[in-house]
Order: structure tokens, then sequence, then C-alpha cells
């Protein structure tokens, strides 16, 4: 499997890829997740394509929706 990049909504590098069966998701502790995807390595994929580069800042307005999200969703 990939190694996760950072998420790209709060920066977090607390980024997991658990199995949902029959299905695999990465998931952020911020709320962030991919779509269901059919091995964890497709979910580690997804995840890394949607994280900007290392030295771009996270948007403040996406960081603000992801954290009222997980606590709308009590994570």
């Amino acid at each position: 499997m990939d190694e996760l990049l950072p998420c790209p909504f709060c920066g977090s590098d607390d980024v997991v890829v658990d199995p949902y069966p029959p299905q695999w998701m990465a998931l952020c502790e911020c709320g962030a997740a991919t779509n269901e995807c059919d091995s964890a390595s497709a979910a580690a994929a997804a995840w890394n394509r949607r994280a900007p580069t290392a030295n771009a800042p996270a948007d403040p307005a996406l960081l603000a929706l992801a954290k009222m999200g997980a606590m709308v969703l009590g994570w």
C-alpha cells in the first residue's frame, strides 16, 4: 500500500485506511474521507490523488468546513 499524504483539508498526518466490508476507505480525524474502494491500495491511491503538494497551505475555509462537519457527526 502507498504511504498516505497529509489531509488536504486540515493538514493532519493522522490518516488511515480502514476496511468497511466489503470496501475500503481512507479517512482523516477531521472527517475527510475517500469514496469506498475495492482494496486498501486503491483507497490509498484515491486519497493521495486528492492531497495537495507538501508546501501548499490548507485553505482556511475548507479547514473550517471540515471541522464543522466533524463536530456535527460527532467525530
